[in-house]
């Protein structure tokens, strides 16, 4: 079970495993959005991606020109609930600890979404790493992710 508390919108989002996913005690379910240009996606990087080799700017640059957006909201468990709730279609970031990642997947799934790693695996939270969607966008998202170009090619 999880728990995720977004204090300036006082929305309280809670799930448990089996028993589905609430925000302030009213059901949520993931957006129905079933392609990638009409969608809406958040992600976060570090604020040291220059610095940092190992940082998906290259994909943020890539997936704002293939959807409606992509925003950067900066809490990665709120980032998911929106997932969950179906504010936001997708949600991909890395550098994650499991205290950021472990409420968030388990809203997003009983929400009716779908959490793996970035190549559509099974889901390994110590790796730091997600891809979670409202499920419709699942492969075409993880095929965005796995075709980004080197942040080079973006001048």
């Amino acid at each position: 079970m999880g728990a995720v508390f977004d204090p300036s919108r006082n929305e309280l989002f809670r799930a448990a495993r089996g028993l589905g996913a609430t925000r302030n005690a009213q059901p949520i379910a993931v957006s129905q959005i079933d392609q990638l240009a009409k969608s809406l996606l958040i992600t976060g990087f570090a604020y040291d991606r220059r610095e940092t080799p190992d940082n998906n700017y290259a994909e943020f640059c890539h997936l704002s020109h293939l959807t409606q957006g992509v925003r950067r909201g900066g809490s990665a468990a709120i980032d998911l609930a929106y997932v969950a709730c179906g504010r936001l279609d997708g949600y991909w970031e890395r550098g994650l600890q499991p205290w950021d990642l472990a409420a968030g997947a388990i809203l997003v799934e009983e929400a009716g979404g779908k959490v793996t790693a970035y190549d559509s695996s099974p889901f390994q939270m110590e790796s730091g790493r997600i891809l979670a969607t409202n499920g419709y966008l699942h492969g075409s998202l993880s095929d965005a992710l796995g075709n980004t170009p080197a942040l080079s090619a973006w001048g």
